[in-house]
């Protein structure tokens, strides 16, 4: 990037989950819990920073996460 002139460029990449159309609140507050509580996990951070990672963990609930997708299209 820095040869196309763009300068110093930090790449960032984000992961989500999402579901189909129509599924029920609760379940998607069971996943919602579960995973946020894998993340708090240390063994699965250090899978991310074992392989170079450099984790920095936000989540967010389904609503806010709709309005990212929205936007990022």
């Amino acid at each position: 990037m820095k040869e196309l002139g763009y300068g110093d460029i930090v790449p960032t990449f984000w992961y989500g989950v999402v579901v189909k159309a129509g599924t029920p609140r609760d379940i998607e507050a069971t996943l919602e819990r579960t995973i946020k509580s894998a993340l708090r996990d240390p063994k699965v951070s250090k899978r991310f920073t074992d392989q170079g990672v450099v984790l920095k963990i936000s989540t967010s609930t389904p609503d806010n996460f709709t309005v990212h997708l929205d936007s990022e299209i």
